[in-house]
């Protein structure tokens, strides 16, 4: 795997990595997500 295909995984994954968060956070509220980080 060469460097530029790392550096697009992580451009890719980073945001989504970040809305899936949101939504979770949506979905099930913030004490639960707090829980969840046990």
């Amino acid at each position: 795997m060469s460097g530029w295909a790392v550096l697009l995984c992580i451009l890719l994954l980073g945001p989504f990595a970040l809305l899936i968060s949101g939504v979770r956070e949506k979905l099930f509220g913030a004490n639960s997500a707090a829980g969840g980080m046990k």
